[in-house]
């Protein structure tokens, strides 16, 4: 592996007791303690605020008291939210009436109390599909369509917290063939807050995000990277601001590359504000760059190899600084590489390997990548998602201790992309 700029690491020590929960979509971290109370991470989120108290009413009725405790029902809810349409030629608003029966529903729970989660997006061929899984128990905390859900291009998924209220939002953006529609859905009541189209509405390569705060005010920005044929152009977007205001605009690679450009985001540097990762799309080599965001220009920090320097199926990647203040890069290969993944250390000048994985299942046509705390421990777990192929996602510790794996959409062989953090 060629490493242009090199970078000094800190070992962090990750533990994890953990087992799999047969069914849906779960995942069980830490089985047995229940869900972790944990503020949000540092690496991209606001200022942690502490958790709500439980939902325990006390009823008194002379001559005697009752105590009574709220337990998540079963409901039947019906959603009414207007989804937009989209094709190669405008975007269209429309309403779907979905009528949603889950062992747990958004619009009847509390506020969740900070719990680590995973959110996955179906890829090609599964609709918008979105879930947020809980990690402690492999409870469905929430399950909605991003977009239309006659939408078949699927949904790249990241969390961040956008508004600054304590809690991770879920920020989506559709694959290829829908429009360069970014929505943001409130990590604490799953209402849309905000949306902005990130490219010319026409564009329909699909589009890669992710969220931190690059300019240091609290809120987390929304970063976004065009998809195939849209050249690799990535975008930094004011979370704070209503007008969704651009912080940055530049071309990450040649702007004559077509195949696209994926993105993360953490305070690599240690500066206290967010640099933005990127990897290229189908086509493109290896080259994995980090870039510092200032007054409205992009410079960049960092950049080395994932990989072997022919391998042009594109990378995945991740970012985030865990509890020791390590930032860590994953990397996960593209078409034609298997399911490796590789995650780097980033500290004070040079990037050495933390681990290298190909897990089970890696003949997958790539693998969706994303690192974070998935038990509230402090130590950075990640997970690992089949880009095509099945809906499998894995879950490890650093560094190739293997928590769990599930299908997070049984029987649909599209691909998920993968997020993971604390809401």
């Amino acid at each position: 592996m060629q490493i242009h700029k090199t970078l000094r690491s800190r070992a962090a020590q990750a533990g994890l007791a953990a087992a799999l929960l047969a069914g849906a979509a779960t995942f069980l971290i830490g089985q047995g303690a229940g869900p972790a109370s944990a503020a949000p991470s540092n690496a991209c989120a606001g200022p942690s605020v502490p958790p709500p108290p439980p939902t325990t009413t006390t009823t008194t009725t002379a001559p005697t008291t009752t105590t009574s405790t709220t337990e998540p029902p079963t409901t039947t809810t019906t959603e009414v939210e207007a989804e937009a349409v989209f094709n190669s030629q405008d975007v269209v608003a429309q309403e779907e009436t979905t009528t949603t029966v889950e062992p747990t529903t958004t619009t009847t729970l509390p506020p969740p109390a900070h719990i680590p989660v995973l959110v996955t997006g179906a890829l090609a061929g599964g609709g918008p599909h979105v879930k947020v899984i809980g990690a402690a128990d492999g409870s469905l905390v929430r399950s909605f369509f991003a977009y239309d859900p006659n939408f078949h291009g699927g949904v790249n998924v990241a969390l961040g917290d956008v508004d600054n209220d304590g809690y991770q939002d879920i920020i989506t953006a559709p694959g290829a063939g829908g429009g360069p529609h970014v929505r943001v859905f409130s990590g604490k009541t799953g209402v849309v807050i905000k949306e902005l189209m990130a490219y010319d509405p026409t564009f329909t390569g699909g589009v890669s995000v992710a969220a931190c705060d690059v300019d240091d005010d609290g809120n987390a920005d929304i970063i976004t990277g065009a998809g195939a044929g849209g050249g690799p152009h990535v975008k930094v977007f004011d979370g704070g601001a209503t007008n969704n205001a651009t912080l940055a605009s530049f071309f990450a690679y040649d702007p004559n590359f077509h195949g696209g450009v994926r993105v993360g985001s953490a305070d690599i540097n240690g500066d206290g504000m967010a640099d933005v990762v990127t990897g290229p799309g189908a086509g493109g080599g290896p080259h994995v760059r980090v870039f510092k965001i200032a007054s409205g220009a992009s410079s960049e920090l960092y950049g080395f190899m994932a990989y072997a320097s022919n391998f042009t199926g594109g990378v995945f990647v991740g970012a985030n600084v865990g509890a020791d203040q390590v930032a860590r890069i994953i990397t996960g290969a593209g078409p034609g590489g298997g399911q490796h993944v590789r995650v780097f250390g980033a500290f004070g000048g040079f990037a050495p390997e933390l681990a290298g994985i190909i897990p089970a299942g890696s003949g997958a046509q790539g693998g969706t990548v994303a690192i974070g705390q998935l038990d509230g421990d402090g130590a950075d777990e990640y997970a690992i998602g089949n880009a095509s192929g099945s809906s499998t996602v894995r879950t490890f510790n650093l560094p190739t201790t293997q928590i769990a794996a599930s299908e997070a959409y049984p029987g649909f062989g599209g691909g998920v992309s993968v997020a993971v953090g604390v809401i």
